[in-house]
C-alpha cells in the first residue's frame, strides 16, 4: 500500500513539475509571440508586403524581425525589420530567388564544415547584409558561422567556449 502512494505522489509530482514548465514557457514567449505578430501587422499596414507566411527573429549586432511572405506581383520575398523600427524605419526587402535555397546551404556547409548536424539555422541581416546563421557545437565550444545570403560565401565565424 505504501509504494502505491509513492507512485501517486511521484507521478502527481511529475504532472505538477510539466505543467509548470509549460506554463512558465508559454509566459516567457508570450511577449515574443506578441512583437512578431505587431511586427507582421506593421509590414502587411505599411505595404512592405501583401501576405506574411513566417516570422522568425534574430539578434545579431542589431534585433531584426524576419518575415517571409508575398509582395503585390505574388513573389516570394523576404523582409527584415529592424525591431526598434518605430525609431529606426530600417529595413531590407529581398526576393527570396535572389539568395541560395536554405537546404543548398545546409548541404554546403555541413560538408565543408563537417558537420552532421546544426542547433540553428536562420536568416539575419550583419552589417546591412543578409546573412545565413549556422550555430553548432563541436570540441566543447559552440560555433556561429555566417554566409552571405545572395552569393553563399563565408562572411565570419566565432566560437564560445561552453563548459564540458
Amino acid at each position: 500500500m505504501r509504494r502505491k502512494g509513492i507512485y501517486i505522489a511521484l507521478i502527481t509530482g511529475i504532472f505538477l513539475v510539466s505543467g509548470l514548465s509549460i506554463w512558465l514557457y508559454q509566459t516567457i514567449r508570450s511577449p515574443l509571440l506578441a512583437e512578431a505578430e505587431d511586427g507582421a501587422s506593421l509590414a502587411l499596414s505599411e505595404e512592405m508586403l501583401t501576405q506574411v507566411d513566417d516570422v522568425t527573429y534574430y539578434h545579431g549586432g542589431e534585433s531584426y524581425w524576419v518575415l517571409s511572405g508575398a509582395n503585390e506581383e505574388n513573389e516570394n520575398q523576404l523582409l527584415f525589420m529592424n525591431q526598434d523600427w518605430e525609431e529606426t524605419e530600417e529595413y531590407y526587402l529581398f526576393n527570396q530567388e535572389d539568395g541560395v535555397e536554405k537546404n543548398e546551404m545546409v548541404d554546403t556547409v555541413a560538408e565543408e564544415l563537417n558537420v552532421a548536424s546544426f542547433e540553428s539555422i536562420q536568416l539575419g541581416i550583419e552589417n546591412g547584409q543578409p546573412v545565413y546563421e549556422f550555430t553548432y557545437v563541436t570540441n566543447g565550444s559552440r560555433v556561429f558561422y555566417y554566409t552571405l545570403f545572395e552569393t553563399g560565401e563565408y562572411l565570419k565565424s566565432y566560437s564560445i567556449h561552453t563548459a564540458p
